[in-house]
C-alpha cells in the first residue's frame, strides 16, 4: 500500500527521490566551489568593488587592533606604498592614482612599477563604516599569510575564506529548499540558478564582509522558515543571537529583525501556539539580537553619533541635510529606471570594479525571462484562486517552471 503524508504526497516516492536530491545538492555545492576557485585564479587583486579598502580595513585591524573611524582613520602608508605593483580599475585609480597606481591598460603598456608622489594626500578608510566583526576574524589569516609583505597570497587566502563561507551558505539554502518545496524538482531548479548565478559568486568571493553577513543571514532565515515548534522559545533565542551576529557582520541585516519578529508572532495569530508563548519567543529573539548587535552599534554611536556610520549619512549630516532632503531626493529619482537596472537589466553579471558586463542582447534576454516569470507567477496565482489548483495545473504547468527558474534567478541578486 502506498503511504501518504498530511500534504497528500507519496512518502515512498519521496524516499526514492531523496538519494538523487542529496547527490544533486552535493553536485551544486561542488560546482559552486570549483567556479569560485576559478574566480580566485582569474580575478586580479583589488578588482572587487572597493576591495582595496576592505583589505586595508583588515590590515588596520592586524596592525592596530582597534575599531577605525570612517571619518578620520587613514589607510596606512605602508599599505598604499605596495599598491602600485597591482594594476587596477579606473575607479580605483581615481582614488589611488596619486600613489602611482595605474589602470590595466597603462600597466601593461609599460610594465614598470609606478611610484607615489611626495605630495600625495591621505586616503580615508571609508569602509570603516562597516562593523569590525569580519575584519577582526580575517586579520589573523591576513597576517599569517604575509599581510602587506605578500598581498597576493594574503588577499588570495581571504578570498578563499569568503568562498568557503559562501559555500556553507549555499548548502544551507539548498537544504531549506528541499524542506520547503513539495516537489524536489522545484527545489533543484531554484538551487541550480542560485548556485550558478554569476553575481552571487562575484560578490561573495571578493575581500569584504559580505560572505560572513550572507552566511549569518541565511542561517537566520533557515531557522525561521524551518522552526522546531517543540523548542520554539529556545529556537527564538538562538535566532536572535545569530541575527545579532548578522547585524554585527553587516548593518544592512537590521532588516532581518522585524521579519524575524513577525514570523515568530504569526503562529499565534493563526492559533497554532499560545499568545504568551509567542510574546516570550519574540522577546527572547529581540533580546538576543540586541545583546550581540548592541556592542558594535553603541561603539558606532560613541565614535560618530550615528549607527551605523554610513559614509553618505555622515556626509548628509555634516552638510545639514535632513529627512526633508531625503524625501525630496526620493521624489526626483527615476524609480522605474533604477528598479529595472538593479533588478532586471544589470542584475545578471557585473564583473568587478571595472564594471564589465555581458552583451546587451544577453541582458535583454535575461530581463525578458524575468518579466515572463513574474507574469506567469501572477497569472498562475489568480487562476488558482478563481478556478482551483487542479484546474490550473494543466494550463499553467509551464508557468510553474518559468517562475521557479526566475525565482531562483532573483534569489541570486537578492542574496547578494
Amino acid at each position: 500500500m502506498m503511504r501518504h503524508d498530511h500534504r497528500g504526497s507519496s512518502i515512498d516516492s519521496i524516499d526514492c527521490v531523496l538519494p538523487w536530491v542529496r547527490r544533486f545538492r552535493s553536485l551544486l555545492v561542488a560546482l559552486f566551489l570549483c567556479r569560485g576557485l576559478l574566480v580566485l585564479c582569474v580575478l586580479p587583486p583589488f578588482e572587487g568593488w572597493d576591495e582595496y579598502q576592505h583589505v586595508a580595513y583588515v590590515d588596520h585591524m592586524a596592525r592596530v587592533h582597534t575599531t577605525p573611524d570612517p571619518r578620520s582613520t587613514r589607510v596606512s602608508q605602508e599599505f598604499l606604498s605596495v599598491l602600485p605593483a597591482f594594476p587596477q580599475s579606473a575607479r580605483a585609480v581615481e582614488q589611488l592614482g596619486q600613489f602611482g597606481v595605474r589602470t590595466y591598460q597603462q600597466w601593461w603598456a609599460t610594465r614598470d612599477v609606478g611610484h607615489d608622489r611626495l605630495d600625495a594626500g591621505p586616503i580615508i578608510l571609508y569602509e570603516a563604516q562597516h562593523g569590525p566583526l569580519y575584519y577582526r576574524l580575517a586579520a589573523p589569516i591576513y597576517s599569517a599569510f604575509g599581510g602587506v609583505r605578500d598581498l597576493r597570497r594574503s588577499v588570495g587566502m581571504l578570498r578563499l575564506l569568503n568562498l568557503i563561507l559562501a559555500t556553507v551558505a549555499l548548502w544551507v539554502v539548498l537544504r531549506v529548499l528541499e524542506r520547503l518545496c513539495k516537489d524536489p524538482v522545484h527545489a533543484a531548479m531554484m538551487g541550480t540558478v542560485l548556485a550558478l548565478h554569476p553575481m552571487f559568486l562575484l560578490v561573495a568571493t571578493r575581500v569584504a564582509n559580505d560572505a560572513l553577513a550572507v552566511l549569518f543571514a541565511t542561517i537566520v532565515v533557515a531557522m525561521i522558515l524551518c522552526p522546531n515548534d517543540r523548542r520554539l522559545v529556545v529556537n527564538s533565542g538562538l535566532v536572535g543571537i545569530v541575527a545579532g551576529l548578522a547585524v554585527a557582520a553587516k548593518a544592512v541585516n537590521l532588516a532581518l529583525l522585524p521579519f524575524a519578529v513577525v514570523c515568530t508572532i504569526l503562529p499565534a495569530i493563526h492559533r497554532r501556539i499560545g499568545v504568551t508563548r509567542a510574546v516570550l519567543s519574540a522577546s527572547l529573539l529581540i533580546g538576543g539580537a540586541l545583546m550581540v548587535a548592541s556592542v558594535p552599534l553603541v561603539g558606532d554611536v560613541s565614535r560618530s553619533a550615528l549607527a551605523p556610520p554610513v559614509v553618505e549619512g555622515l556626509m548628509n549630516r555634516d552638510a545639514g541635510r535632513g529627512a526633508d532632503a531625503l524625501v525630496s531626493a526620493g521624489i526626483r529619482m527615476d524609480w522605474i529606471y533604477l528598479l529595472r537596472r538593479l533588478w532586471l537589466h544589470d542584475s545578471l553579471w557585473v564583473g568587478g570594479w571595472s564594471y564589465l558586463r555581458p552583451s546587451d542582447v544577453v541582458r535583454r534576454i535575461y530581463e525578458a525571462t524575468m518579466v515572463l516569470g513574474i507574469m506567469g507567477f501572477g497569472v498562475s496565482w489568480v487562476v488558482r484562486r478563481l478556478v482551483g489548483g487542479s484546474a490550473s495545473r494543466g494550463w499553467f504547468g509551464v508557468s510553474w517552471v518559468v517562475r521557479r527558474l526566475v525565482g531562483g534567478s532573483a534569489s541570486g541578486p537578492n542574496f547578494s
